[in-house]
């Protein structure tokens, strides 16, 4: 299992890797990966699940919003000071807040959350696997199924995380946008195909930017879709590429100024 998401690493196949992982392992309906600390309270990195199950969509958005503070796990997510992997579960009937479990739990019909958690000093990295209430609760089996990868599968998501972050680092997401904006085309992207662009670059998945922008997933897939026809692209790497050409021409021109 872990053999396909090594070499699944720092690329668009990462995500579904994962949980094609998780389901086989234990059968999973959602898996997202938080980050916490750094300069934003909680980031969602990854965010996979089947692409018709819709009813999960709003999930990520109400728990980075402000409820991961009622997260049941919340003590274990804070960064530590020394490295450290550990793993946790439970399911709906141990959620004491009645809200938290209505809204995040009940009404899209989730049996519970398990989480592979690494804690850094700078910061945590939470791989949360949430399960539907057709496949029963997390328990000792689940655990057990688990447990012997969890270092293993904490550092390769960990490094993804890395690759990803290197091939986006020569640029914020505005910095990244400004290059596609500036780029001379017959017709220029409009600001959201900018938008859209920007974060397809720094590695952010299609739900992860309907995220972002607060925009439906078909609208992201729209966006695309129109400014990778402006740009006369068909891949990110394509795109990335683009992003380095702009990036070395600015530079010509500061040098020149």
């Amino acid at each position: 299992m872990l053999d396909a998401l090594v070499l699944a690493m720092g690329t668009s196949r990462f995500n579904a890797a994962l949980f094609a992982m998780m389901n086989e392992c234990v059968q999973a309906r959602q898996v997202v990966v938080y980050r916490y600390g750094g300069g934003s309270p909680v980031e969602c990195i990854i965010d996979v699940h089947k692409e018709d199950d819709r009813a999960v969509t709003g999930i990520v958005r109400k728990y980075i919003n402000g409820y991961y503070l009622r997260d049941p796990m919340r003590a274990m997510l804070c960064p530590s000071d020394s490295r450290r992997t550990q793993m946790s579960f439970f399911n709906v009937n141990h959620i004491e807040d009645i809200e938290y479990r209505r809204l995040l739990y009940l009404l899209p019909r989730m049996s519970g959350k398990m989480a592979v958690i690494l804690q850094k000093p700078d910061e945590t990295l939470a791989i949360s696997v949430y399960r539907g209430i057709e496949h029963g609760d997390f328990g000792a089996r689940e655990y057990d199924a688990l447990a012997p990868h969890m270092s293993t599968l904490a550092a390769i998501v960990e490094r993804h995380v890395e690759l990803v972050r290197s091939r986006s680092s020569v640029a914020s997401v505005s910095e990244i946008k400004r290059i596609f904006m500036q780029t001379p085309l017959e017709k220029p992207l409009s600001e959201r195909e900018g938008e859209v662009c920007a974060r397809v670059v720094a590695g952010y998945s299609n739900e992860a930017i309907s995220l972002d922008l607060s925009v439906s997933m078909h609208s992201v897939v729209t966006y695309r879709r129109r400014a990778y026809q402006k740009l006369n692209v068909t891949s990110q790497s394509e795109l990335f590429s683009m992003v380095l050409s702009g990036e070395r021409a600015i530079a010509r021109r500061s040098a020149v100024a």
